[in-house]
């Protein structure tokens, strides 16, 4: 295990090994010009970042069990994707500074992604997933500046706790995963063209916060709790839907199949 500290600007390629740990504090910088900056190639790597870390190509890949911190000082960019978890990795995250990227801000494939985000992460897709399992905790911002806040196209689990903003210039939420997707929201997620819009899976979205555009549920058996502010439609699919309004107007449409929508207080359209 090698313990490595960066307080200066370094230009050359980067390899934190297993169970080595790589600070870079606050004066340090790691900017390599041609390929990724840092690869996490060791199990159990760890890399703490309060300086800055940028590529044209990604800012920090990894392939492995890795832990990377980036605080509240730290900036993560690329040309690319700020973070990437390649198939195979499990990567836990915690992000109080930015992480941006042209395409994506964090994007991976591998078997788990969990990410603690108080900070800033934007791309033209906030966070992409095509892995097993993602674990989101928002209280900061995720921005989908082209496309969605949050993407996930494959899975077996999924859950979004949220308690900042999730914006997507299409959808805040696109989660299409095989398994169970789980949303709370008690801050704001929105969408220009949805909110939230959902697969064929299985489903629960419980909101005490801000939901701003329209929120599609999909398939399987779907709960939506709605007890806060929606302003926008919310649209049940082809399975068994129930639909719980709150305080202010709702409007519901139960979809195909068997459905229960339940208004609430407030003048509700169904």
């Amino acid at each position: 295990m090698a313990i490595n500290y960066v307080t200066s600007v370094i230009t050359t390629f980067y390899t934190v090994g297993a169970d080595d740990q790589l600070f870079i504090t606050s004066t340090g910088a790691m900017t390599f010009a041609n390929n990724v900056a840092i690869s996490m190639n060791g199990a159990n790597s760890t890399v703490v970042n309060a300086g800055w870390v940028s590529s044209p190509d990604i800012a920090i890949n990894t392939s492995v069990t890795s832990a990377i911190t980036n605080t509240v000082s730290g900036v993560i960019t690329s040309a690319t994707s700020g973070i990437n978890g390649n198939a195979g990795s499990d990567l836990s995250l915690a992000n109080n500074g930015l992480i941006s990227g042209t395409v994506y801000g964090v994007v991976s494939s591998g078997s788990t992604l969990t990410i603690a985000n108080a900070g800033a992460i934007t791309g033209s897709e906030g966070v992409g997933f095509t892995g097993q399992i993602l674990s989101l905790s928002n209280s900061g911002r995720v921005d989908g500046t082209s496309f969605s806040g949050v993407s996930v196209t494959a899975g077996s689990s999924v859950s979004i706790t949220n308690s900042g903003t999730i914006f997507g210039r299409l959808e805040g939420i696109s989660s299409f995963s095989s398994g169970t997707e789980r949303i709370a929201n008690s801050g704001t997620i929105s969408g220009v063209t949805y909110a939230i819009r959902l697969g064929d899976n299985n489903s629960v979205v419980t909101n005490t916060g801000l939901i701003e555009g329209t929120t599609i549920m999909g398939g399987g058996t779907n709960y939506f709790y709605g007890a806060r502010d929606i302003q926008g439609n919310v649209i049940g699919g082809a399975g068994l839907d129930f639909l719980y309004g709150g305080v202010g107007r709702d409007i519901f449409e139960g979809g195909g199949g068997a459905n229960g929508l339940y208004g609430g207080a407030g003048d509700d359209e169904f």
